[in-house]
């Protein structure tokens, strides 16, 4: 019997020591609803929420509530009643206990009627705010109307938008329900648009160049690259430019209310250029070549390929020199940064054949030591060996008549 008497009295302690230890994670605020003159406001609900959790109750004669809520929670306050509105919960960071006085303002309405010289005005943006804070926002309906719903009232700034309308605003008294009439004016106002090409500095302009403006008809670029067409205002439109040989360019063009510029930058379409020295280049020996890019400068390590095979690389000039080791046809590309040449298409020639072409000087086709031999002394249909007997032959009988045979 003593033992059992000893595990009662402990079960009796545990159980009046743990409502007291959840209780100290409590703490009880006191909330007083006020309205704008500091009187208290009895009968309205008070909404206190937080994390995970939220308690509800009605203000007392006193406009009072007693809400217990989590030590330490981050507390949203909410106030329903049908006399008085806050335009923002009432937001308690950090709970400890206390009180918390929360005012409330009378409820007032705006509607607003936005029009324009033909009639109401639909889906023009509508902002009211006040201090900077915005209170209500939204669109007019076909009617050209907006309502706030209830807000406090007071004196709000309101805002109204629309593309191709010049900006609204003004001051409006909420002090019940009212109607507001808000007139917008259309316009536009000049843009230029300037076409360059980015690869020079400065930028060099882009004449002829294709614009477009939306949906609406592409303009074509004068001698400086530019053009000016009227633009309606506070409006942004996709502009895209477009020219044979150079790379379409896209951005976006914002119109605001007063005369605006805008640069569209592009560059020429990655090209490559490879010329040859010679058309016909001597089996055996080399053949200057030269690669430049679209706007002409030379391309560097530029890759040369004859009849498919990688045979040289150019050097910082953009040049290369590559030798043609079979006679006939041999086709010449050059490849750079995914980007192939034209094909050249140089011809091999076999020592006394054809020679080289004369579109450079012969030392121009060949980097050999020795130079190629040539027939440029001997007669039609003699080789060099032949040209040499022959010439023996006269020196003999040149002899045998001095010598009187």
């Amino acid at each position: 019997m003593r033992t059992m008497y000893v595990v009662s009295v402990v079960i009796l302690l545990a159980a009046t020591t743990l409502p007291a230890a959840a209780a100290a994670d409590q703490v009880t605020l006191t909330v007083s609803v006020v309205d704008g003159d500091g009187a208290p406001v009895a009968g309205a609900q008070v909404t206190a929420e937080w994390a995970d959790g939220r308690a509800t109750d009605t203000t007392r004669s006193n406009g009072q509530v007693l809400v217990d809520v989590p030590a330490g929670a981050d507390v949203t306050i909410t106030v329903d009643d049908d006399r008085y509105v806050r335009n923002r919960p009432y937001v308690l960071t950090d709970a400890s206990g206390g009180e918390v006085t929360v005012p409330v303002a009378e409820r007032g309405r705006a509607a607003v009627h936005v029009r324009d010289d033909d009639g109401p005005v639909a889906s023009a943006r509508v902002t009211v705010a006040r201090d900077g804070d915005v209170i209500a926002t939204g669109w007019t309906n076909d009617d050209g109307a907006f309502a706030t719903g209830d807000i406090e009232q007071g004196v709000y700034e309101v805002q109204v938008e629309k593309p191709g309308y010049y900006d609204r605003e003004r001051t409006i008294a909420v002090d019940g329900e009212r109607l507001w009439l808000l007139d917008l004016e259309a316009g536009t106002v000049p843009v230029a648009v300037r076409v360059v090409d980015a690869h020079f500095d400065p930028p060099r302009p882009i004449p002829g160049a294709r614009v477009t403006v939306g949906e609406r008809e592409s303009v074509e670029t004068n001698g400086d690259g530019a053009f000016t067409f009227p633009l309606p205002v506070n409006t942004a439109f996709d502009l895209r430019v477009e020219k044979a040989g150079y790379e379409p360019a896209a951005r976006t063009l914002s119109v605001g209310e007063s005369a605006t510029a805008a640069t569209v930058a592009t560059r020429r379409v990655p090209a490559l250029s490879l010329s040859a020295a010679n058309s016909k280049v001597v089996v055996g020996q080399t053949l200057r070549v030269t690669v430049t890019d679209e706007y002409g400068d030379p391309v560097a390590d530029a890759g040369i390929r004859i009849d498919g095979e990688r045979v040289a690389e150019t050097g910082d000039d953009g040049t290369a020199r590559v030798g043609i080791e079979a006679a006939g046809e041999r086709r010449l590309v050059a490849v750079a940064a995914g980007v192939t040449s034209d094909t050249v298409l140089v011809e091999g020639v076999r020592a006394g054949g054809d020679e080289p072409t004369a579109t450079t000087p012969a030392s121009e086709a060949t980097t050999n030591d020795t130079a190629p031999a040539t027939t440029a002394d001997v007669g039609p249909g003699f080789t060099p060996l032949a040209a040499l007997a022959a010439v023996a032959l006269a020196l003999g009988l040149a002899a045998r008549r001095r010598s009187g045979l």
